[in-house]
């Protein structure tokens, strides 16, 4: 808040699958104050932009159902396996008991058809309470291993980053310098790399 009061701008940037709007919601719920940041970047609103470029009609959505709402801005229908034209992988349906490699048959099937699959969650693994589960960036590698083409947003990938730089320069009212941007983060392979990418 201090560092805001003297002029500063403060974007927060996360792997959540889900839009700025709705993680916003949770870090109320959580007690954070809205007074500490001017704003969220997500890579589930990158995800949203790079599916409405992609310009489909039709969306196959691998992940649970609480990431829906990135497809708010889309102008596509979601659709089961057989006809999609993309997938859209924000996580596993079910992380408590299930493991990328139960969609190994799925996979096949969409790489054989070169069904190209857009990420909106570069992380592998998440810790929740004392149990690690997989996340969207464990099946997007899984894909590619089994000969399938991600494309994958988010932290540690640049395009995260310029959208954060952007929001902060429309903030502040002029272009804000990469060299003039601190980067906060505790995860070397997402923030570290690629706040260090980005510079």
């Amino acid at each position: 808040c201090r560092f805001r009061i003297g002029g500063g701008v403060v974007v927060l940037i996360t792997n959540a699958p889900r839009p700025a709007w709705s993680v916003r919601d949770q870090l109320d719920s959580l007690g954070v104050d809205r007074d500490g940041y001017d704003d969220i970047v997500t890579s589930g609103d990158v995800a949203s932009a790079i599916l409405s470029e992609r310009g489909v009609e039709r969306i196959y959505h691998l992940g649970p159902q609480r990431d829906i709402p990135i497809y708010q801005t889309v102008k596509a229908e979601l659709c089961d396996a057989d006809s999609a034209q993309i997938i859209s992988c924000t996580g596993l349906f079910d992380d408590e008991t299930e493991q990328p490699e139960d969609y190994d048959p799925l996979l096949r099937q969409f790489a054989d058809r070169g069904i190209e699959m857009i990420c909106s969650n570069p992380d592998l693994l998440v810790k929740r309470g004392d149990t690690l589960v997989p996340c969207a960036g464990a099946v997007a590698a899984r894909y590619e291993l089994l000969g399938g083409a991600a494309t994958v947003v988010g932290k540690p990938y640049p395009r995260i980053y310029d959208n954060a730089i952007a929001a902060i320069s429309r903030i502040a009212g002029k272009a804000v310098e990469r060299s003039a941007i601190l980067a906060v983060g505790d995860g070397a392979q997402t923030d570290i790399r690629g706040a260090n990418d980005a510079s």
